[in-house]
């Protein structure tokens, strides 16, 4: 079977590579041990020229370009449309596979377009929950808000800074889940995210639960070859319970909800410390947040670990 993934990273590429795109890596890599032809159509890096890899029976083709716009992401989004959407469709008609994968939800409405007139079936993994709510199903209370109703859409928009981004992020998160619905079939990394597209509209037998996995063998062997390193540079007590975050710092990692419990958490628990791994916009905030509430002694924060390394860490 010819099977065309569309991730948008995937690891060392220059790119951050997250949870998401290591997952999609590792599953074009044992479809393409277990026989199949499997193409990844992937992001150029920065000042490189389009190239292609070949592995065996995984081929990496490095071709997708997204202009520098520094605008809100969804929107952003939107502009590069004009951009993908013939790279796409002329690497997709180069390949002729059996079926289209997106593991990307910003490429979903673009591999659609794409797609749409070479009668390729095409399936989507969905990894957060932008398709459904452009601020993730959490509404400025901090309460969570599964299905917008024509009084809480209102007031959800009224009430974000700047209101015509909001209206914007709102305007483009619906003609993405419009696009969508023309998907063949459609994957989720839990029961939970599946009950929330059903209730958006989303049939039941077209929504396949697969989280997300690891090579269980390879992430052992680097947390225990990096392991020494690790322990050398966090300077972290061996013997005490440590809570660690690994991952980007924003908005929607709700890190925040995190250091916030802090204290609770070392009433009960005074020995406990906390490691919080990662970059991201809202860093320097959240440093400041546990400065704030006289967690800081408690609280490490590194900003970058080879990812490499971070099994060691976990």
């Amino acid at each position: 079977m010819k099977i065309c993934l569309v991730i948008r990273n995937i690891p060392s590429t220059g790119f951050p590579a997250a949870g998401g795109e290591v997952s999609s890596y590792y599953l074009a890599k044992h479809l393409a041990d277990a026989g199949h032809q499997v193409f990844i159509v992937t992001r150029l890096p920065a000042n490189q020229k389009p190239r292609t890899t070949k592995n065996g029976n995984l081929t990496v083709f490095y071709i997708l370009s997204d202009p520098k716009i520094p605008i809100k992401p969804s929107i952003h989004t939107g502009l590069n449309w004009a951009s993908n959407i013939p790279q796409l469709t002329s690497i997709i008609e180069h390949i002729k596979p059996d079926i289209v994968h997106s593991y990307s939800i910003d490429m979903i409405s673009r591999i659609r377009i794409a797609t749409s007139d070479l009668k390729i079936p095409a399936v989507a993994t969905i990894n957060n929950h932008f398709l459904t709510c452009p601020f993730l199903h959490l509404n400025l209370d901090g309460d969570i808000c599964i299905k917008c109703t024509s009084p809480t859409l209102a007031k959800c928009l009224s009430r974000r800074v700047p209101t015509r981004f909001a209206i914007a992020e709102k305007i483009m998160q619906l003609i993405r889940k419009n696009f969508a619905r023309g998907y063949n079939h459609y994957t989720v990394l839990s029961k939970s995210h599946k009950a929330i597209l059903i209730q958006h509209g989303f049939p039941p037998s077209k929504i396949t639960v697969i989280p997300n996995f690891i090579d269980v063998h390879e992430f052992q062997a680097r947390a225990k070859k990096y392991a020494d390193e690790i322990e050398q540079n966090l300077k972290l007590p061996k013997t005490k319970p440590i809570v660690t975050y690994v991952g980007y710092l924003r908005e929607q990692k709700g890190v925040k909800y995190l250091i916030q419990v802090i204290p609770q958490i070392l009433r009960e628990h005074s020995d406990v410390y906390f490691l919080i791994v990662g970059p991201g916009p809202q860093r320097n905030e959240l440093i400041q947040l546990a400065t704030k509430i006289d967690v800081s002694e408690k609280t490490l924060f590194v900003e970058y670990i080879d990812p490499e390394k971070i099994p060691a860490v976990y």
